[in-house]
Parts: structure tokens; sequence; C-alpha cells
């Protein structure tokens, strides 16, 4: 039998608990400075979730000076984030932090080989990478690239099975 304490005690439990998932989902923890002095404690869990970044001029960067605001219209002399002539390998790019890596760094202009183990799961994902808006938008502006021929060349997959050797 549950005794009336019991059920009491955990009734209390239940809404402190509520009360306080509430206020950590309001501004206020990070107006007050709340999660920066929690996360003293413990720095390497600093940046774990967006609210323990006080503000953006701590990460040194926003999305749009990445990759400007997508409709092509980038000052080359003041963006600096520029990889054009470079070339990079991403495993697992079919999906998940794979594919936005590699779509990051397709944005910036890199080169980039898409290894995977499924091929139409990686000739998919890297076919959604060809025709996304920035990557057109970014090649036209900063190379003068209008053939799209040119800039699906900026993909390319290769197959990696896992289990084998051979494939590396």
């Amino acid at each position: 039998r549950v005794t009336m304490t019991q059920r009491t005690s955990s009734s209390i439990i239940f809404r402190v608990t509520t009360i306080t998932a509430v206020f950590l989902a309001t501004p206020f923890p990070k107006q007050w400075g709340l999660y920066k002095f929690l996360l003293s404690f413990e720095p390497a869990l600093y940046g774990l979730f967006p609210a323990s970044i006080p503000s953006l001029d701590e990460w040194g960067f926003t999305l749009e000076d990445l990759y400007g605001d997508g409709d092509g219209d980038i000052d080359p002399k003041t963006h600096r984030n520029r990889l054009w002539g470079q070339t990079a390998l991403v495993t697992g790019a079919n999906s998940g932090t794979g594919y936005e890596v590699a779509l990051a760094l397709v944005r910036m202009g890199v080169r980039v080989t898409m290894a995977c183990r499924n091929p139409s799961r990686c000739e998919t994902a890297a076919d959604a990478i060809r025709r996304d808006p920035t990557v057109i938008a970014r090649a036209e502006s900063d190379r003068g690239i209008s053939d799209r021929e040119e800039i699906a060349s900026y993909v390319t997959t290769g197959i990696v099975d896992t289990s084998s050797l051979a494939s590396v």
C-alpha cells in the first residue's frame, strides 16, 4: 500500500522537476549567467548545448559568416571563409553528421569525396548536395561557375566497405 506521505513526496518531486525543467527552457538562466556558472565547474561540457554559449561573440562566427545569406550576394573582400581549391574526404557522408559536414564543406568551395557503405544512399545524398541552392549560388558568385556539370564535379562518391581492407 502507498501511504499518504509517499504519495505527497512523489508529487512534490514531480512538481519541482517540472518547474525546474520549464525554468531552464526559458531565456532567464542564460541571461543571468547560470549556465556559464554551472559550466565553470566542468569546462569540458562548454558548448554541448546552444544555451551554454552566452553570446555569438564567443563562437566567433555565425552561419551567415560561413555561407552568406544564401542568395549569392556575398562581398568576397569581407567574406573570409573561402576554401576553394581544397579537397576533403568525408566518411559516413550519406546521412547525419557526415552529410552535414560534406554539405558545409562544399558550400565553402571544397571538393568533397563522400565515402559511404551504401552506393544508392551515397549517390542520393551527393545529388542533394549538388542541387543545394547555396552551393549553386556560391559557385556562381565566388568562382563564376554557372555550368551545372562543373558544380556537380565538386562532389564525388566512393564506396567503402568497412569489413574489408580491399576497398580502402
